[in-house]
């Protein structure tokens, strides 16, 4: 998952993106380039060391930054930046890995300490972004601590591994982990967390979250929280809930006696209540009480981003509806809801008149975002109260069930020329928007007039439209096909309708649920010709910028998919070859294929 808006961004002339070694000899290249961290021009580096810092050469740049800013006159090193980021990317998150030993500690104190010097030695650090799978390292809290009291820790792995405790082996916190939890310097977080995990230990995250943002993490202003259930959930969790679930002890005495950092001043005179500006909840498992447990831990007057990225029952949208009827929510500017019924007797159709009043009662905002099967309703609402101030939209449909593709009063309530058209009318500020739009071959039907946008294409086949399977099967691969070509003319239609120049465009493909799953290998297929893509406009030689978004992890993957697509169904090789028949005998069917060219009949 992203992690936005964690830091702010210092101004584009002003940052240079170098990693540690390049900031170095940047150093040492030209004068220009020396006077770049004095007085006279602040430098701001985004410094990132991808695979941790084990590896020997981080451990050498590092250091050598480190002297070089101790060389730097006294004045000089006041101003050398004026933000610096130290982002250091997850390679993976699984919250609930068994706390470090006695001895791994050790060993990850001499890992980190030359970046723990290096924190100790810049003059203007404000955030540190650790995004990394471990915990965040002793020597690092305690760099910031002396050195950096007032900068922002932003962590996007956040997880407290000894939390995680069998019902007979009940303990407390690990002291490290508690001066994590209650720095002064943690102001973002983004934190996944399981009530019990795959080895039947219960997890006690929820709860220590609840604290922390109650007033014990002082200056915890942004949290992303998301409940991940094990994946033998089915076999182990009737035993779970078979008796019941101890009590969490809480931050014990015994481990706030311990001093492991100043963070520990204010638990005497901590507030019952915090003051987050961001609030996202996601995953399964949340309800009424949790919502309501939430309120009575932060004030939401104070919320300026609120999102519910997960299913929640009709009582708990009526609940939200009534917090919003008393405005309980005046502070908030950006908001997000997911519209999914949980269970039977809850339908879709029910929550659309909720929600709808939810939208109607906020405060007029900049940023919705819409997920679910939401109905007409809810659209309306969104529209009528917010269109005149909105800048950015998110309106994500269901995709799954082609019954709700409809423009009906329930749920599902699709996204077609005429909803877009009314975006286009009312929401006269509208900077970026995110649509989950229909995809017709190349028609024209797919082509919102909107200034920079993320579109997910919908590659189903409407019921009703093709009377055989065969034919069926070729239409959702040739909507799935999405190559540069068909994205530079995407782009380049939208922007010349714009009445702005349009700047980014971002293509993802939305697969056909119900092919995908009934007939094998056509999944491999769609995946294979479905690119996801980003446009940008190059003002300087004024042309268009496209590029396929892989990173190597998707390398990894399109390398497997190769060879399965050698497996798939003979009904997904035929459609293939009538689509694209080969174009030479050597030719490498795989490659072979092309999409269907767009038609905007302008």
């Amino acid at each position: 998952m992203e992690f936005p808006d964690t830091h702010p961004l210092p101004p584009p002339l002003e940052r240079l993106p170098l990693d540690l070694f390049h900031l170095f000899s940047l150093s040492l290249a030209s004068r220009f380039c020396y006077q770049a961290a004095t007085p006279q021009g602040s430098l701001a580096c985004a410094t990132t060391c991808r695979n941790g810092p084990q590896s020997s050469g981080a451990m050498i740049s590092f250091a050598m930054c480190a002297e070089l800013l101790s060389s730097l006159t006294s004045t000089a090193r006041a101003t050398v930046t004026a933000t610096v980021t130290a982002a250091l990317r997850s390679v993976g998150f699984r919250p609930r890995t068994p706390p470090p030993t006695p001895q791994h500690k050790q060993e990850q104190h001499e890992t980190w300490l030359p970046f723990a010097q290096f924190l100790s030695k810049l003059p203007g650090l404000t955030d540190l972004v650790y995004s990394y799978k471990d915990q965040v390292p002793a020597c690092v809290l305690a760099a910031l601590h002396r050195h950096h009291p007032r900068s922002h820790l932003h962590i996007g792995a956040f997880s407290l591994r000894s939390l995680y405790q069998a019902r007979d082996q009940l303990h407390d916190i690990d002291p490290d982990e508690l001066a994590v939890a209650t720095s002064p310097c943690l102001y973002s977080i983004f934190a996944k967390y399981e009530t019990y995990d795959e080895q039947g230990r219960f997890g006690f995250n929820l709860e220590a979250l609840e604290q922390m943002v109650s007033g014990w993490a002082p200056n915890l202003k942004r949290a992303q929280i998301h409940h991940s259930m094990p994946s033998n959930w089915r076999s182990i969790g009737a035993a779970m809930l078979a008796a019941p679930r101890p009590p969490w002890k809480g931050f014990s005495r015994q481990s706030l006696d311990q001093p492991t950092t100043d963070s520990l001043q204010h638990h005497q005179t901590r507030p019952n209540r915090g003051c987050l500006e961001t609030l996202t909840l996601s995953g399964a498992g949340f309800n009424l009480y949790n919502i309501e447990a939430w309120k009575s831990r932060t004030d939401f007057g104070a919320l300026r981003r609120f999102e519910l990225n997960c299913s929640l029952s009709l009582q708990a949208f009526q609940a939200l509806a009534s917090m919003a009827a008393q405005t309980n929510f005046h502070s908030l500017r950006e908001f997000g809801l997911a519209v999914y019924a949980i269970s039977p007797p809850n339908t879709t159709a029910s929550l659309d008149e909720p929600a709808s009043q939810i939208l109607q009662a906020v405060p007029q905002l900049e940023a919705l975002k819409l997920s679910g099967c939401f109905g007409r309703r809810t659209f309306e609402a969104a529209l009528r109260r917010h269109g005149q101030t909105l800048q950015k939209l998110s309106l994500i449909h269901c995709a799954d069930d082609d019954d709700n593709d409809v423009d009906g009063d329930g749920g599902g309530y699709m996204l077609r020329n005429g909803c877009v058209r009314a975006i286009q009318q009312r929401c006269p500020r509208l900077e970026d928007v995110r649509l989950h739009v229909r995809r017709r071959g190349g028609g024209p039907d797919e082509l919102p007039r909107l200034r920079r946008a993320v579109l997910w294409l919908d590659c189903r086949v409407p019921p009703g439209d093709v009377a055989y399977r065969a034919e069926t099967i070729r239409k959702a691969m040739a909507n799935c096909a999405v190559d540069e070509a068909l994205a530079r003319a995407i782009f380049q239609e939208m922007a010349a309708t714009a009445s702005a120049p349009l700047q980014r465009l971002k293509l993802e493909t939305d697969l056909p649920v119900r092919i995908v799953d009934g007939l094998p290998g056509f999944r491999d297929v769609a995946t294979w010709i479905g690119r996801s893509w980003v446009c940008t406009r190059d003002e300087t030689r004024g042309e268009v910028m496209v590029r396929e978004t892989t990173d190597e992890r998707d390398s990894v993957s399109r390398n497997s998919l190769r060879g399965n697509l050698e497996l798939v169904d003979q009904e997904c090789k035929d459609a293939w070859g009538e689509i694209w028949p080969p174009r030479a005998e050597e030719s490498e069917w795989r490659d072979d294929w092309r999409s269907f060219p767009l038609r905007s009949g302008e």
